[in-house]
């Protein structure tokens, strides 16, 4: 059915929707604190090309009119600005409602402290171990755990850690008492 449509279908006569460009205004420029809508297609000539907008609202009210008769011409906007040597130049801007002019669209987010919900009751949870962050809400921050990871001086019992003083060392300790209050014990076993 497809081929047979392309085959036999004629396109001369079909008209392509987007040759009205050539009519529309497509440069919007912001020299000092006036608006002017230029046709770059066109002659520069005054009154008519280019437009003149005292504020940013006689533009949007121009726009919402070309609009309303069908009328849809893409604009890019500029704003006249002066460089660090003086010279004037123009800069793109994304908008003319929001120019943005560099500045990030979002605030930048504020770093959390650690929480812990095992230890906020100190008096049920006094020299407990910290919670484990099976969600890991923390990766790219050091947090208070981290500090406590990574020892900053000496030798370290932790395995895992880069100052780790061996296996030896470990055993020492362990046998010195030193994790007496960590061993777990069954009660009531028999």
């Amino acid at each position: 059915m497809g081929l047979f449509f392309v085959t036999t279908h004629q396109t001369r006569g079909v008209k392509e929707g987007f040759n009205f460009f050539s009519k529309c205004p497509d440069l919007l420029i912001k020299k000092d604190k006036k608006f002017y809508l230029y046709n770059t297609n066109k002659l520069i000539k005054k009154g008519s090309n280019p437009l003149e907008f005292d504020h940013l609202e006689d533009y949007v009210e121009f726009i919402e009119a070309q609009r309303a008769y069908g009328i849809i011409c893409p604009v890019l906007y500029f704003q006249q600005t002066y460089d660090a040597q003086g010279k004037q130049t123009y800069r793109h801007l994304p908008d003319p409602l929001e120019p943005q002019l560099g500045l990030p669209v979002q605030m930048p987010l504020k770093e959390t402290k650690l929480l812990d919900a095992n230890r906020t009751i100190g008096i049920y949870n006094k020299d407990s171990y910290p919670g484990f962050d099976p969600n890991n809400q923390y990766i790219g921050l050091y947090t208070p755990l981290d500090k406590m990871f990574h020892q900053t001086s000496g030798i370290s019992t932790n395995p895992i850690d880069v100052k780790w003083g061996g296996a030896q060392y470990s055993e020492e300790l362990v046998e010195s008492g030193k994790f007496d209050e960590d061993d777990v014990y069954k009660i009531g076993s028999d």
